[in-house]
């Protein structure tokens, strides 16, 4: 490789950036002694702070060595708390390793810090609340993650799903809506969406029944959602 004789400090910022692309690869195509020589070429140009300590902690991930890596990751959060690129290591270590609700706590320290512009974080934030059966605050990622991308048909179907699971009329409601609105970006072709609605028309038809006795609309609209395959 012509990368690896080039570890003088006079290299451009450029070529460290390709040194660190490189790297990150070989180790995600299990490159290991390739990986173990740019990784060591990063590590003596900056032997201090976050560059250096996160491509070296990853390289210990590679070898099955989570402590070590941990033990890297911690030492530069303890100087900076909100350092990005250690709070999403630690949230990769910590998932990798079952601990979910470590992964949850570092991700919203993350998106704390970092503001709501990282949208594959709130998607991450978003699935380990789902794992968490944490659906309030699953929901409030869908919601975010609406405001970004509003004609996101698949969003759209899982905050609805995540509004059903909460439960009450209020919830359903919504859900209706974002079912509806699944069946309308798919010409009704989503089954699932036509489900959730037929499933958010009965549970309010139910809820009617039980209170002022009404539930008439909700019945047709089910039907109406039940019919619409065979309408295609």
């Amino acid at each position: 490789m012509i990368l690896i004789p080039c570890v003088a400090p006079c290299c451009s910022a450029a070529v460290w950036d390709v040194h660190e692309q490189v790297a990150v690869s070989a180790m995600e195509c299990g490159c290991k002694e390739l990986a173990l020589k740019l990784v060591k070429n990063v590590h003596k140009r900056f032997p201090e702070g976050a560059r250096g300590s996160r491509l070296t902690g990853m390289y210990f991930e590679l070898m099955l060595s989570p402590n070590e890596a941990r033990s890297l990751y911690q030492k530069e959060l303890d100087r900076d708390p909100n350092n990005p690129l250690m709070l999403k290591r630690m949230v990769g270590l910590k998932r990798g390793q079952g601990d979910l609700a470590g992964a949850a706590e570092l991700l919203k320290q993350y998106l704390s810090a970092q503001g709501s512009q990282d949208w594959q974080a709130w998607e991450e934030a978003a699935d380990l609340y789902l794992q968490l059966q944490m659906y309030q605050q699953a929901a409030f990622c869908f919601e975010e993650l609406l405001l970004h991308a509003p004609a996101d048909a698949t969003r759209h179907l899982l905050y609805a799903d995540t509004l059903y699971t909460l439960g009450g009329a209020h919830n359903w409601r919504t859900a209706r809506t974002h079912y509806s609105a699944v069946i309308e970006m798919t010409r009704g072709q989503n089954l699932r969406a036509l489900y959730g609605a037929c499933a958010c028309a009965a549970q309010l038809a139910g809820t009617r029944r039980g209170g002022s006795g009404g539930g008439e609309g909700e019945e047709e609209e089910g039907r109406r959602a039940a019919q619409a395959p065979q309408q295609q």
